[in-house]
């Protein structure tokens, strides 16, 4: 199940890392010769991500914990989060933006109120 993974913005978190990897460099000390530095760290940062696509035979993705409520004729899409219950709503080419999935954890690629299909691109960091 993707509920584990932590959703944060790609950016922001691959930013974290950076600072961390930074943090260790800096406690644990680097070496200089002739005005190169060198250092070395083992910190790690993976940017996952995964197509979703939800519809009205198939409205529910139980790995990424989501259920299809409605597809809006606009595009909009309001989905519910299964864990929280809380529902979310977005735009072809937006996120659905909350506690649940962070602010770019959730991307609504695409959505046709015709064909009744929504595809979702979920992504978490792993490191």
């Amino acid at each position: 199940m993707l509920a584990h993974h932590q959703m944060k913005h790609p950016l922001s978190y691959l930013a974290s890392c950076l600072l961390a990897s930074l943090l260790i460099v800096g406690f644990s000390g680097c070496s200089s010769s002739g005005g190169a530095y060198a250092a070395s760290s083992t910190w790690t940062c993976r940017v996952m991500s995964t197509e979703i696509t939800l519809s009205r035979a198939q409205p529910e993705d139980a790995d990424a914990g989501i259920r299809l409520l409605h597809i809006r004729s606009d595009g909009r899409v309001t989905i519910r989060a299964i864990r929280s219950g809380k529902t979310y709503s977005a735009l072809p080419d937006g996120y659905f933006v909350g506690k649940d999935f962070g602010q770019h954890g959730l991307l609504l690629v695409s959505s046709s109120s015709r064909s009744g299909t929504a595809i979702l691109q979920l992504t978490w960091t792993e490191h």
